[in-house]
């Protein structure tokens, strides 16, 4: 996916749940996951090379994790792709996802 989007002109980053391979801190599930994604929107966005739109994509764990980031309505989160994942509440995903869609 990288190698496709960058060749198109989109920058990627990769980011793990605190505490999980390269990350920091205590990995605790579902606790941590809304605010981390903040943190690192935010960063991204304060990017000389972001437009200050991102989009985030994932499946499974990796879904939820964008679930809860959407919950928080943060600025510069313009789309998401989320597949087989989420909150176990539907309606919180899908309202997610209503709220980014371009």
């Amino acid at each position: 996916m990288a190698a496709v989007s960058g060749t198109r002109g989109y920058a990627v980053a990769y980011q793990d749940c605190r505490g999980r391979y390269r990350s920091g801190g205590q990995f605790t599930k579902y606790l941590s996951e809304a605010e981390d994604g903040c943190d690192a929107l935010a960063w991204l966005v304060r990017q000389p090379w972001c437009n200050g739109r991102v989009g985030t994509f994932g499946l499974s764990y990796a879904a939820h994790t964008q679930a809860a980031l959407g919950c928080l309505d943060p600025p510069g989160l313009a789309a998401q792709f989320l597949d087989c994942g989420g909150f176990s509440n539907a309606t919180a995903a899908a309202s997610a996802m209503v709220a980014h869609s371009i």
